[in-house]
């Protein structure tokens, strides 16, 4: 797997959008390219924020995972969460939800 680049990433959030709508609440990226330490092979993760999640959009998620894989040789790691569940657990002090808040960037 090759790097992803800044517009790599930019342009698999707007895809994200596009597809959701305005389900998408925010899309942040996390992890080893949040904190800039990433390597080759590194995945990219993402948390997708809805303001309802439906199983259909994890869907449509994962076929925009499997485009980015065959076109861009990049591996995306999307979790998506409705919006409360997520501001919920991060009030609640859950290690996951905190540690994207606090290294996470807002796409």
């Amino acid at each position: 797997m090759k790097l992803a680049s800044e517009e790599d990433i930019q342009d698999f959030a707007d895809d994200v959008r596009d597809v959701l709508g305005d389900k998408v609440e925010e899309i942040i990226l996390y992890g080893s390219y949040a904190r800039d330490d990433y390597t080759p092979g590194s995945d990219i993760d993402v948390v997708i924020l809805v303001n309802e999640e439906q199983r259909e959009d994890e869907e449509k998620v994962f076929d925009i995972v499997e485009r980015y894989m065959a076109e861009r040789d990049l591996m995306f790691s999307p979790r998506i969460y409705e919006e409360n569940e997520f501001r919920s657990k991060e009030e609640r002090g859950y290690s996951f939800h905190t540690n994207v808040t606090s290294e996470g960037i807002t796409l």
